[in-house]
């Protein structure tokens, strides 16, 4: 995946830190052809991340390269305790 026009901007806009970002994004990457629901799973929970890509409207069978930039910012915001 390669990601462009991100800047410090797009974290503060979403209220969330490039680490918990990129953090994120790199463990729903890390297996080959894996679900979210499995990679984020073991540490977010399979049902929280479930529940989180559904409310997103996505599938709870969403992969990794399903998700644009916005959606990820918006799936660690409804993952990661404030």
């Amino acid at each position: 995946m390669s990601i462009s026009d991100i800047s410090d901007d797009f974290f503060k806009t979403y209220g969330i830190s490039s680490s918990q970002f990129f953090n994120t994004v790199r463990l729903g990457f890390s297996h080959k052809r894996k679900l979210l629901a499995t990679t984020l799973g073991a540490k977010f929970g399979k049902e929280n991340v479930i529940s989180a890509l559904m409310e997103l409207g996505l599938s709870p069978k969403a992969r990794p390269q399903e998700l644009d930039k916005e959606r990820w910012a918006n799936l660690v915001l409804l993952l990661t305790p404030s």
